[in-house]
């Protein structure tokens, strides 16, 4: 009897670890918490975009960095030497593909955000 014990007592273990490490996928997420991620979505991009553009469910307005970078580079252009050479190669010339590159991060997260909300919405419904 002593050797079932133990048996069954390993068992018991192995299966409330197995419980434990699959406790977070055992109910469906909360709806209302994609609402907050998608305002997140909706002001980084509102904030990085050159444009106004559609995205995410919602319309996007431009925000200002584009346009301070072209002013910033427009004040830069009469002037000349090592220094400020060296800050257009190496830190203006190369922000507007950084901002760019974090606006379509942004625009890629909604984009797979929206349809995962609409997914889970169908799956409570049934």
């Amino acid at each position: 009897m002593e050797r079932d014990e133990y048996f069954s007592d390993l068992f018991d273990r192995i299966r409330n670890t197995i419980d434990e490490i699959l406790k977070p996928w055992k109910s469906l997420p909360d709806l209302d918490d994609f609402e907050s991620h998608m305002d997140i979505v909706r002001d980084i991009s509102s904030r990085l975009a050159a444009s106004s553009e559609v995205g995410n469910s919602a319309i996007i307005g431009a925000g200002d960095i584009a346009y301070r970078i072209v002013l910033i580079n427009n004040s830069l252009s009469s002037m000349s030497g090592a220094t400020i050479g060296a800050f257009k190669d190496n830190y203006l010339g190369r922000l507007s593909g950084v901002v760019g590159g974090v606006h379509n991060v942004a625009m890629l997260w909604g984009l797979v955000l929206d349809p995962r909300k609409q997914y889970l919405k169908m799956l409570v419904r049934k």
